[in-house]
């Protein structure tokens, strides 16, 4: 034991703890977190340096952290990561079984899109193994290239040794039942050798999807033609809320390159069938990765946007970058903090009096017609308002010039021919 454990260098430990196999299957372990190792049946001790019986099957569990970076202006579908375990030295391990060191249930991960993903590795591993495991090597953890296109993978691999401190009392290097992790090692002939100063934090992978699929999806900010209108009967209703489907059929309606008359644009999401009515506008902006669907692989076209999903539409028209501006409701762990940030850096939204942006409230009717107006370039002439309210396609009993959106809603709801002079529109004659 004294010889394999000088001949190998330590570097981040951590935290291994005993526990009952209720505790195990009960608690929570995230990336980093506590390595567990306890026997299937508790009313055995330990699983060292006790006369725990050789039939007995050990459980380790090892929490695993994924993360998923876009390297392009796209997102891939619904994708399964797969991570593997195996002993060090094939050699180590063999005990009473002729099968194998372990029973591995490998950890998946289901990603959609961009974000950090958790699974938890579980291995059963009998007794003699298990102390051959110890006493010998440790578990080399991998991630499967399954050679999915577009994606750049991990290539880190994981060295789990387990953790001996120097016993005065027996003179002898004894396992404490913690584990080391480690990223930087090398399998030699001897072992595996590594460093104890290349210290590193968390068992975690992390893969890019740099596959550019989509087509580049262009607002079309020259033609100022109606983008919003209002409702039977005279009214815009500004507070109306805006289902994720009319959100996506609108900057559909806004791209320079338009749907084919005739041809049919597939979803991918189990809950937009051909039938729903904006079935082929939501597939005609999921191939440009404008719009994307929930980790189960619904869309939920009936469900309200809200004011983060929305900022985050627009955003994914430009090259993201980070912003400055910040609210004390979107925090850095948000899933849309980026987008929240860069919009309001360009202007496209605003926060509140009282510094929040309430990015899960639903977006109105007046919130969308500013922010789409605001992110177009497109600015109302109020003085051609003004003179011709009884020429215009569009007015609205419900709005006036007292509604902080009013603007933003006539030059949303008239299409116009106009001149520009900086960000002055002079409107030339409207069209509905």
């Amino acid at each position: 034991m004294k010889k394999r454990i000088l001949a190998i260098f330590l570097c981040l430990i951590l935290t291994l703890s005993l526990a009952t196999a209720v505790a195990a299957k009960n608690d929570v372990i995230t990336p980093g977190g506590t390595y567990i190792i306890v026997p299937d049946n508790p009313s055995q001790p330990g699983p060292d340096y006790t006369p725990v019986p050789n039939d007995t099957t050990m459980t380790l569990q090892i929490p695993i952290g994924k993360v998923v970076t876009l390297g392009g202006n796209t997102a891939p579908q619904r994708t399964t990561f797969t991570f593997n375990a195996t002993p060090s030295n094939p050699e180590y391990g063999r005990g009473s079984s002729d099968t194998g060191l372990w029973d591995v249930r490998n950890c998946t991960v289901s990603v959609n899109g961009e974000g950090t993903f958790n699974c938890v590795m579980t291995i059963r591993i009998e007794k003699e193994d298990f102390h051959f495991l110890t006493d010998k090597e440790g578990i080399i953890i991998t991630e499967t290239d399954d050679e999915q296109p577009g994606w750049t993978y991990d290539e880190t691999s994981w060295f789990l040794q387990p953790h001996y401190e120097w016993n005065e009392n027996i003179h002898e290097y004894e396992w404490t039942g913690g584990w080391d992790c480690y990223n930087k090692f090398e399998l030699t002939e001897g072992g595996v050798l590594f460093d104890r100063d290349k210290a590193t934090g968390g068992l975690g992978f992390v893969n890019t999807y740099t596959e550019n699929t989509y087509k580049t999806a262009t607002l079309n900010k020259t033609d100022h033609f109606a983008f919003l209108k209002g409702y039977p009967g005279g009214g815009f209703a500004p507070g109306k809320n805006m289902s994720r489907a009319e959100v996506t059929t609108m900057f559909a309606r806004l791209l320079t390159e338009q749907m084919e008359a005739n041809k049919s644009y597939p979803a991918s999401f189990s809950d937009v069938t051909s039938a729903h009515w904006a079935a082929n506008y939501i597939g005609y902006m999921e191939q440009f990765g404008i719009v994307r669907g929930y980790s189960d692989g619904t869309f939920r076209p009936n469900a309200p946007i809200t004011r983060a999903e929305f900022a985050a539409i627009c955003c994914r028209f430009e090259q993201l970058t980070d912003g400055a501006a910040a609210f004390t409701d979107v925090p850095a762990s948000h899933w849309a903090a980026k987008s929240i940030a860069y919009a309001a850096t360009r202007g496209w939204v605003t926060g509140y009096a009282d510094g929040t942006f309430k990015p899960g409230n639903n977006i109105t009717r007046a919130e969308v017609a500013a922010v789409t107006c605001r992110l177009l370039e497109r600015n109302a002439d109020k003085e051609y308002i003004r003179a011709h309210l009884k020429e215009l396609p569009r007015v609205f009993a419900d709005m006036n010039e007292q509604h902080w959106a009013y603007w933003y809603a006539m030059e949303a709801a008239n299409g116009h021919d106009y001149t520009k002079s900086g960000n002055a529109e002079t409107w030339l004659r409207t069209y509905p």
